[in-house]
């Protein structure tokens, strides 16, 4: 999609409803990509954070975040986590290493695709986004252990933030914007 939009008129008619993974996380984990957040597009507002929650199959004997730590050091390599996303990949690689434990990665290309193993019980752990996770938790097919936010996320408000949970702030957050591309009018832009 960012590349479309680079490639694309700036006319007013194409915008990139971006996230981190695209402008931020991509050209810092890739050797080549397609295009130049800093020229390539115009910016034109921050649209606000994404709620992540760290989830884990009814199969995991985890309530919370200590326990997950708990029950993985005591398993070594059992978990797996699905990672639809770039910051699920960053994330949950820094939540590991910061809590000594060995949880892999198994990455997916999107978060719907990674939903199907997490719910089956084929990969037990997930950060994921409160679109994609939010029913499966209602419905107790997923059990919520945390956000990532700092503070609690007013879409689950008994839900502690990882802060809270006892792991701190990551230096990272997931977020949307939107863009269009280079050269964008500034009376488009407002």
């Amino acid at each position: 999609a960012a590349v479309e939009v680079q490639r694309s008129a700036p006319d007013g008619y194409t915008f990139l409803f971006g996230t981190n993974s695209p402008l931020a996380v991509a050209p810092n984990l890739r050797k080549n990509t397609p295009y130049n957040v800093m020229t390539d597009f115009t910016p034109v507002t921050f649209l606000g954070d994404n709620t992540f929650f760290i989830v884990v199959h009814p199969s995991v004997p985890a309530t919370t975040i200590a326990e997950l730590v708990a029950y993985a050091k005591a398993n070594p390599g059992k978990l797996n986590h699905a990672a639809g996303n770039t910051y699920a990949l960053v994330s949950m690689a820094m939540f590991s290493v910061k809590n000594g434990i060995d949880i892999q990665a198994i990455p997916y290309k999107s978060e719907p695709d990674a939903i199907v193993d997490v719910l089956s019980g084929r990969v037990q752990v997930m950060n994921g986004t409160s679109t994609t996770t939010a029913a499966h938790i209602k419905d107790g097919k997923l059990r919520a252990l945390a956000t990532t936010f700092h503070e609690r996320s007013p879409l689950m408000p008994e839900l502690p933030s990882f802060v809270e949970a006892g792991q701190g702030t990551f230096p990272i957050g997931p977020w949307f914007a939107l863009v269009g591309p280079a050269g964008l009018p500034a009376d488009i832009v407002a």
